[in-house]
């Protein structure tokens, strides 16, 4: 092939020379792709986005395979212009993956018209994205495709408002992907939970409460504040009504000596035979049915529980009803709650093995390095 002609300047000119050189469509996009990857952060604006222009340009006479290739490399620099994303986009699954997924330069203003017309492939590629944001989750469920739907829930980096929360628990109700997606998100409202907890089976409630499980089980109680905790309460009536439990909290914790959940969680793991740091998760963890289910395997009593309940409050800065919880004791079967604890206590160790597994993998592959 000869050289390219040095008075051929414009990217126009060069591309044409190189077609009409023999070589291929593919062979084009490849070279405008390497220009806009090597150089494109440092061209000016206009020029950049006429590099793009010309990629689209070919984007209808290459191949799928080098399509695919050219979305994934541009996807991972935040410079690419929006246009040849959203080009890329709207090609067919292969090519569009890596730009739903993960391309850095597509904002919720784009993804949102994208969402408002792709197909459910599509629909899945973006759910699966980093980081959604709530009116893009919420666009997401709108569409009412299932598995994508089913995809975002379990993106537990994906936000999502109250009012999707509300949908998602509703289609729960017949929708076993959907359950077994929301089991494993660490960020359900309590006030939403009630709604979906009676539909789970053991196994996914065991999920449900190992996902609210705190980080680090070694962690000082008070340092202990569950996220979905942290988010700021909309209703001033919720509002009063907890600083009204905390105060009966206070006087109830007046004749107690419970100064530390730490202590408390060992007393429990014993008498209930699981592990410290499972008893530790269950009462300092996201939901107060993970204490419920905990005490009522442990068989301690109702004052027993409601001093435990009010030094919860005090000491993880929980949201919990000390009445709320006490209802949900009383109601909760003992032998329900031993087995729920059993699968808590399998996910757990399975949890641990793949952590070992995957340890153990990195160290052979360093090695072999």
């Amino acid at each position: 092939m000869e050289r390219p002609n040095p008075h051929a300047t414009s990217l126009e000119a060069k591309l044409e020379l190189l077609l009409a050189q023999g070589a291929s469509h593919d062979r084009a996009l490849e070279l405008l792709v390497d220009i806009l990857i090597e150089r494109g952060r440092d061209m000016a604006h206009a020029k950049r986005e006429h590099c793009g222009q010309l990629i689209r340009s070919l984007v209808g006479h290459c191949g799928t395979a080098t399509l695919a290739v050219a979305a994934t490399r541009l996807s991972n620099l935040d410079y690419i212009p929006r246009s040849l994303l959203l080009s890329l986009a709207r090609q067919s699954i292969e090519v569009a993956k890596p730009v739903l997924s993960q391309a850095l330069n597509l904002p919720t203003e784009e993804l949102a018209a994208v969402v408002a017309e792709a197909g459910p492939e599509h629909l899945k590629a973006i759910a699966a994205r980093e980081g959604l944001d709530e009116t893009l989750t919420t666009s997401l469920i709108a569409r009412g495709n299932r598995e994508a739907i089913s995809t975002c829930a379990r993106n537990r980096k994906a936000k999502i408002s109250r009012a999707s929360f509300d949908d998602l628990v509703a289609m729960a109700d017949d929708d076993k992907a959907i359950r077994q997606a929301l089991c494993h998100r660490h960020d359900i409202p309590e006030t939403v939970l009630p709604k979906f907890w009676p539909g789970c089976d053991d196994g996914e409630k065991a999920r449900l409460l190992v996902a609210g499980f705190s980080d680090d089980a070694t962690q000082a109680a008070s340092e202990a504040v569950p996220e979905a905790d942290a988010q700021a309460i909309e209703d001033p009536d919720e509002e009063e009504a907890i600083k009204l439990d905390r105060q009966l909290a206070g006087i109830i914790l007046q004749y107690s000596d419970i100064s530390s959940l730490s202590r408390t969680s060992q007393m429990l793991a014993e008498r209930a035979g699981v592990d410290e740091g499972i008893a530790f998760d269950l009462v300092c963890g996201s939901y107060e049915r993970g204490l419920v289910l905990l005490a009522r395997a442990a068989n301690i009593d109702e004052w027993t529980f409601l001093q435990l309940i009010c030094a919860r409050m005090k000491l993880t800065s929980a949201k919990t009803a000390p009445h709320r919880a006490l209802k949900s004791f009383r109601e909760y079967p003992r032998d329900e709650a031993r087995q729920v604890l059993l699968e808590i206590i399998a996910i757990k160790s399975r949890e641990t093995f793949q952590a070992k597994q995957a340890k153990a993998g990195l160290k052979k592959k360093r090695s072999a390095a």
